[in-house]
């Protein structure tokens, strides 16, 4: 059976989570660019990033991460969160958005270095990324100016006509790569740390697994546990054979 990957990124292939926090909180605050860095983070209240760190586990795109600015609590559910976001303006979510993409792309431009820095590879993913052999198809929330730097900095080199950033819904961009690369809906193998995103996959026809290494909550177990949708570990990644075989 021929194969196509599609990757989710943040919380799949790397940890950004103290980059989301700074530009989301310096975006959010209209701060300048000489607050991005590590004492920008430490200026950050601890309590803001907690509360960041648990609506992380929920969050599915850029615009989610208003949330913790507006509703001051952890969360248990999927539901409660989606309901507290929903309640947010619309024109306000896209403000915030626009705002946060425009700071990461001065962090990005003008502090490189420490940028770059806040984006590390889970472990083993940054060699695997290199071996697959088979089509490689990133569909994030995150830019793709973003995530082709990442991928350039460790010498991973997917075409830019293959990264889908700032996706708010993922199943059409699915149903584009099986249509570019001529597969079946069944050849096309999805990895995401978000177990909606995986089960709306999968309900489309799509090859969908639910990645367990990154941000989740509590109920997303029991969520995965009562849909299909294979749950995986990082070691289970490595070793379902996502390296093609090549005869000797």
């Amino acid at each position: 059976m021929s194969k196509v990957f599609a990757f989710d990124f943040d919380g799949l292939l790397v940890d950004g989570l103290n980059e989301c926090v700074l530009v989301s909180w310096n975006g959010f605050h209209n701060k300048g660019i000489e607050h991005f860095g590590p004492e920008g983070l430490d200026a950050i209240p601890a309590s803001f990033i907690d509360t960041f760190k648990n609506h992380r586990n929920f969050s599915r795109h850029l615009g989610h991460f208003i949330t913790p600015f507006y509703a001051h609590k952890h969360f248990k559910n999927q539901i409660d969160f989606d309901d507290a976001y929903s309640q947010i303006d619309e024109k306000v979510v896209n403000g915030f958005v626009e705002r946060v993409n425009l700071y990461r792309k001065a962090a990005r431009q003008t502090q490189y270095k420490q940028w770059i820095q806040y984006h590390s590879f889970y472990t083993g993913v940054e060699n695997l990324l290199k071996d697959i052999s088979y089509p490689i198809y990133i569909v994030t929330g995150k830019d793709a100016t973003s995530v082709s730097e990442i991928l350039q900095y460790s010498n991973i080199h997917i075409p830019s006509e293959k990264i889908f950033g700032e996706c708010r819904e993922k199943v059409n961009v699915l149903r584009n790569i099986a249509q570019m690369e001529h597969a079946k809906m069944s050849e096309v193998l999805f990895f995401d740390d978000n177990i909606t995103n995986a089960i709306n996959a999968h309900k489309n026809g799509f090859n969908s697994y639910w990645a367990t290494w990154g941000y989740n909550a509590p109920d997303h177990w029991d969520i995965a546990k009562e849909s299909e949708v294979p749950i995986i570990s990082l070691h289970d990644f490595h070793e379902m054979g996502l390296v093609e075989e090549v005869e000797t």
